[in-house]
């Protein structure tokens, strides 16, 4: 197929803005992640954080609307890669061995997930020392575990209401939140990344046999069977006793 010149040459410069972009926005990110870390959120102002990326501040408001993301800023790309683990695991994988896999690959390679990585303990003392940025971390998760239950929905091909997808999103959630604070400690505790690692796959593996039986039927690719609801019959409550059901 046949381009003209220009509009080659618009895509390309189309691109080079692009690319301009990501470089301002990750440099500004990048300056206040250092900055943060070295006088503590709370203490440095968007001002200051512009003078040193030689920015205007409304530079900086324009492609970070909310402080907190200066230091919090791959929400996003967490979201994506966690879906991806959903969306693109083997077939006949369930979703809960999907994640499983995930982790205790994140685990081998100390990544940020495993909690293990050296910088994370430094970076994350930011955290815990700052209100605002652990009201900003909460607001996130509840964020991922919302994208991720649309994204469940989607591959299980169940309903909007059916409580699986928000079910399985919650567990992905909190497990990655065991999983990551249990390697923050491990690593702040002195353990060697063997001992740390070692610690990280007792964990995974205990956490993920304590969900194999009931919930493995909600990580697979059929939804469970129900029958239809009679005349005025409520369903039952997800923690009904076996009395309870009807």
């Amino acid at each position: 197929m046949f381009y003209p010149v220009d509009f080659l040459r618009r895509l390309w410069l189309m691109g080079l803005r692009e690319q301009k972009k990501n470089d301002t926005r990750q440099l500004i990110s990048d300056i206040a992640t250092g900055m943060f870390m070295e006088r503590g959120f709370e203490q440095v102002t968007i001002a200051e954080i512009a003078e040193v990326a030689k920015v205007s501040k409304m530079t900086v408001i324009n492609y970070f609307p909310r402080k907190e993301d200066l230091y919090l800023d791959r929400d996003q790309l967490h979201i994506e890669l966690l879906s991806a683990v959903i969306t693109e695991r083997s077939p006949g994988t369930p979703i809960l061995g999907a994640l499983r896999e995930f982790l205790l690959s994140q685990v081998d390679d100390q990544e940020n997930f495993s909690g293990t990585a050296p910088w994370l303990p430094a970076f994350f003392k930011v955290i815990e020392d700052s209100p605002a940025l652990q009201a900003r971390v909460r607001e996130q998760a509840e964020a991922q575990a919302e994208a991720l239950t649309k994204v469940i929905a989607a591959e299980l091909d169940l309903p909007a209401l059916d409580p699986a997808p928000r079910v399985l999103a919650q567990i992905f959630t909190a497990t990655n939140t065991m999983v990551f604070r249990a390697g923050l400690e491990a690593t702040r505790s002195g353990l060697t990344q063997e001992q740390a690692q070692q610690s990280q796959r007792r964990l995974i593996n205990r956490l993920f046999d304590l969900y194999a039986g009931e919930m493995a039927i909600l990580g697979s690719n059929k939804a469970p069977e129900t029958r239809p609801l009679g005349v005025g019959e409520s369903p039952a409550p997800l923690c009904a006793t076996p009395d309870e059901r009807p």
